[in-house]
């Protein structure tokens, strides 16, 4: 690890894809389309640890949105840092024809069945710094999502003394607005 890692905080990006159709379903095209250049932006003025975690959805991911996220790891490493590109998908799906990883050492695994096991993977990696995890997707109370659940891995693998953290741009799942709503009345629907 170089002196460079040891000081700058830590970027972990998982499944870039989720913020794309299926955010859009789930918070709104605009929103999610919003939200998404912000977590962009945020990768590409990154300047530290930089960790991908890619899912099956990542091959939503425009080829410009890709190029972004492969020349944010480029410069990263090129100054130092820890930068990789890994495949780990809770679904247990295969990387798709153009996935590629990053900065990979040789007979280093860089495919995983889930995205906790790369974050067991590389967590040591980022023990000397305050790690913020973006993507998607995220809940305050840690209850689901794939970022959240990256996040307790980190925080289980680094103990205290690391801050592990979701970034502000994190996608967070839509609360549940059903549960307070009252039962609807569907019978006047079903007049004859």
């Amino acid at each position: 690890m170089t002196e460079n890692s040891e000081k700058a905080k830590a970027l972990v990006l998982v499944h870039p894809g989720s913020m794309c159709g299926s955010a859009a379903m789930q918070i709104g095209r605009g929103r999610a389309n919003e939200l998404r250049k912000a977590v962009l932006k945020e990768v590409s003025e990154h300047s530290g640890p930089l960790v991908v975690i890619d899912g099956f959805l990542s091959g939503e991911l425009s080829p410009q949105e890709n190029d972004l996220i492969m020349e944010a790891l480029q410069r990263n490493a090129e100054q130092g840092h820890f930068a990789r590109r890994f495949w780990g998908c809770d679904g247990g799906e295969e990387p798709f024809a153009a996935w590629e990883s990053f900065g990979a050492l040789e007979g280093e695994q860089v495919e995983f069945e889930e995205q906790q096991a790369a974050a067991e993977a590389f967590a040591s990696h980022l023990a000397h710094t305050e790690i913020r995890v973006s993507g998607a997707w995220a809940t305050d109370d840690l209850s689901s999502g794939c970022a959240t659940s990256v996040l307790i891995v980190l925080r289980e693998q680094l103990g205290e003394n690391v801050l592990v953290r979701h970034s502000l741009y994190a996608f967070y799942e839509p609360v549940d607005t059903f549960e307070d709503d009252p039962e609807p009345d569907f019978s006047q629907v079903f007049r004859m």
